[in-house]
């Protein structure tokens, strides 16, 4: 037998007696004492509870029976907090929100690309917030994770992050045999989250969050970069109109971000190599940075409402729905 052949062999041989084994340590750990990892003080296997934020639990539940609407929104918490299905409905739009906490474009590309085709959109309108592209996708997986069924297609978004933490988040949700079914928890939102439906979060207007901003440059991945850019590609070459869009910020946040015509000019350059509009609200909305704002970067209830009117115009300018 070739030498190559038996080395090939023994590789493999050895890949497999580590995964068991690998998997073997980590339900002991998870399953064997009602601390779990956590009582073992594990610094790489997250915790993985149920319905972490919440939101996103209740978006996987109503997904599952969505499909062909008008338009599908998808990105971070700008995404779920932002587009308010009920403006758009009484519109004659039907839509669904697919944003996730801290969602990322590494985690985007996998959901779209799972989804894509059960939910049959018209239309996808991609919110990119800067901030995430400065991000390892970590968060967003750990979420996703915790509240959507556990597939092949999660665990390639886990290795895409190239962290460790976000594989074993996933490994343990399989391995935990105590853990309860999703159908058996009550998720449990923010303060101040009402989940309305289509993956909307509606903030109580008396709620009010940190507003500073810290002063300097956001460094943009270069990985999060490609992969947004997969995922522009991947829903062209479905033929699905797409718009890239990013959500105002108040003026203070604006003044704090040092290289914020370098951000816009980093999407820009991909909407364009994809012929793909990409739109900066920032500036083209009157907004109130205290009234229109929750935080230093989520508008508040009020905030959606003046903001979804020009997104509307905006969707109708670039052939995305038709006016109605």
């Amino acid at each position: 037998m070739a030498p190559q052949l038996v080395f090939g062999l023994r590789t493999l041989r050895f890949g497999l007696l580590f995964c068991v084994f690998y998997l073997l340590v980590m339900s002991m750990a998870v399953n064997a004492q009602p601390g779990g990892v956590m009582g073992l003080r594990f610094t790489n296997i997250p915790p993985v509870a149920p319905t972490f934020g919440g939101q996103s639990s209740y978006m996987f539940e109503e997904l599952r029976s969505i499909d062909d609407v008008d338009v599908v929104w998808i990105g971070s918490s700008h995404a779920y907090r932002t587009f308010d299905p009920r403006f758009f409905a009484d519109r004659g739009v039907s839509t669904f929100n697919m944003g996730t906490s801290g969602q990322t474009p590494i985690n985007t590309y996998f959901l779209i690309d799972h989804f894509l085709d059960d939910v049959r959109p018209r239309a996808v309108v991609m919110e990119v917030y800067w901030n995430v592209l400065t991000w390892d996708g970590v968060e967003s997986t750990l979420d996703i994770v915790a509240n959507g069924v556990p597939a092949p297609w999660i665990l390639r978004m886990a290795v895409a992050t190239r962290d460790i933490r976000a594989v074993n988040s996933f490994i343990r949700r399989l391995v935990d045999i105590r853990r309860p079914q999703l159908e058996e928890v009550q998720p449990t939102l923010f303060v101040g989250d009402t989940y309305v439906d289509r993956g909307f979060v509606e903030k109580d207007p008396a709620f009010v969050g940190d507003r500073t901003w810290p002063q300097g440059h956001l460094d943009v991945r270069a990985r999060q970069l490609l992969y947004l850019e997969r995922t522009v590609d991947l829903v062209v070459k479905r033929g699905i109109p797409l718009l890239l869009i990013t959500q105002p910020l108040p003026q203070s946040t604006l003044d704090a971000i040092t290289n914020e015509s370098d951000l816009y000019a980093s999407v820009e350059e991909i909407a364009d190599r994809h012929d793909v509009p990409y739109v900066d609200f920032n500036g083209l909305v009157a907004l109130d940075d205290t009234a229109d704002f929750f935080d230093a970067h989520h508008l508040s209830q009020r905030g959606v409402l003046k903001f979804l009117p020009a997104v509307y115009d905006k969707m109708v300018e670039w052939g995305l729905i038709s006016a109605r």
